[in-house]
């Protein structure tokens, strides 16, 4: 996905405002007509979507018992903690362990 976010209006604005043709646009910049398309379609870069949730065939069966142990370390004196386990942690609370 092309994701310079000073081209991206200028780009769009051009089209949209200036009525320059796509094809043009392509020939200019050396930017795909799909993504001139996305361009027009969308006011900034739409980024990565993930369709379908992760799945996770070994870790899956165990994410509870992860949550327990993490639950379970902020009653454990310091260096007693896991602290490797990082699983749905802020970056506050991976800082506290080290």
């Amino acid at each position: 996905m092309y994701r310079d976010v000073v081209q991206w209006p200028r780009i769009r604005r051009r089209v949209l405002t200036g009525g320059v043709p796509q094809r043009q646009i392509e020939r200019e910049t050396g930017i795909a007509r799909e993504t001139v398309r996305k361009m027009i379609q969308f006011s900034a870069p739409p980024g990565y979507r993930r369709e379908k949730p992760l799945q996770r065939p070994k870790l899956g069966p165990w994410l509870g018992v992860i949550d327990q142990i993490v639950e379970e370390d902020g009653s454990q004196p310091t260096k007693q903690r896991h602290c490797h386990i990082h699983r749905r942690r802020s970056p506050k609370e991976i800082l506290q362990c080290s």
